[in-house]
């Protein structure tokens, strides 16, 4: 895992999971392994999240053709 890798939705990067492995390790096991035997995911560990970065300063809607 890349920790120089952008943030993910969550907010947490490659980084806090290599610094921090030791301690939330168990919890990432439990909610792998409930997920293949259970077949069921919290929604908010499968979401996605899409952000439009403004490229003109003077766009103010979506529809703006240049």
């Amino acid at each position: 895992m890349n920790a120089a890798r952008a943030l993910g939705q969550n907010k947490f990067g490659g980084h806090f999971y290599q610094c921090f492995w030791d301690v939330i390790k168990q919890e990432v096991f439990d909610v792998t392994l409930q997920f293949f035997r259970e077949g069921w995911i919290h929604p908010g560990l499968n979401s996605n999240a899409i952000i439009l970065i403004q490229k003109f300063p003077q766009v103010n809607n979506i529809e703006y053709i240049k």
